[in-house]
């Protein structure tokens, strides 16, 4: 590995700190083991290179020990875990973990923040600047809800959700299911769900009413044109359900 004088001085922070708490309590070996016991492993497929890369520097650093350094302790100092719920490097559970066992401690998770909440909403550092000021104060979470998106939804959608479209001759085949305790239909069956994008809608009572009205408008989209030159010759459950198995080329 080759690395020019500011690409070591931008890094090596980092290895002094991983090398030493991180990388004893892991492994190359281990980690495409646990990769693979994720729903999603694609997702940290961009990960390989940066693990063999921190694996094989820390094999310049000497490991110095220290006992107890992975037992959780508790602590009456005032102590206060910022973290962002879009940071990938660093899960922004980790706040509330660190600070399980102290008596005076708070988490505080901003929305719509990555690695390094600072970095994204001012709100942050005024928290910051208070908390410093006042170790003891309290915070609420108005600076969080200010931050969390208010996506715009039109009018129409919610009343065609009161009053769905009718449909022509065709009519979509559904699944019922329960979702956090929310029954829920969709425009496939649940238990032949094959891709990622099926399981997650499944999972979702919100991605499972959009994909429903979505099938809906697609079938009768398909009654309207009279079927004519859409080849989805593989049965009406086929031509409703949202799958990259669709073949809609003209014959």
């Amino acid at each position: 590995m080759k690395l020019t004088t500011t690409g070591f001085s931008d890094h090596v922070d980092l290895w002094v700190y991983a090398c030493q708490e991180e990388v004893p309590f892991n492994s190359m070996e281990g980690f495409p083991v646990l990769r693979d016991t994720y729903t999603f492993p694609i997702v940290t497929d961009v990960a390989v290179s940066g693990a063999v890369g921190q694996f094989g520097i820390c094999d310049l650093f000497e490991p110095v020990p220290r006992d107890g350094f992975q037992e959780v302790f508790s602590s009456d100092v005032p102590t206060l875990a910022i973290g962002g719920d879009w940071d990938m490097p660093t899960s922004w559970e980790w706040g509330a973990e660190a600070i399980r066992e102290f008596i005076n401690a708070q988490a505080v998770v901003i929305p719509e923040t990555g690695h390094g909440s600072i970095l994204y909403a001012d709100c942050v550092a005024d928290i910051g600047v208070a908390f410093t000021n006042a170790p003891g104060r309290k915070f609420d979470d108005s600076s969080a809800r200010s931050w969390k998106v208010k996506f715009y939804v039109a009018p129409s959608v919610n009343a065609e959700a009161d009053h769905p479209a009718e449909t022509a001759d065709e009519t979509v085949d559904e699944a019922t299911v329960i979702v956090s305790g929310t029954v829920v239909h969709l425009s496939f069956d649940c238990n032949e769900a094959g891709s990622s994008a099926e399981k997650l809608i499944c999972s979702d009572a919100g991605l499972a009413e959009l994909d429903r009205r979505l099938a809906e408008r697609f079938t009768a989209a398909v009654a309207v044109a009279g079927g004519g030159g859409c080849g989805c010759g593989r049965g009406r459950r086929h031509t409703s359900r949202l799958s990259a198995r669709l073949d809609l080329r003209p014959r």
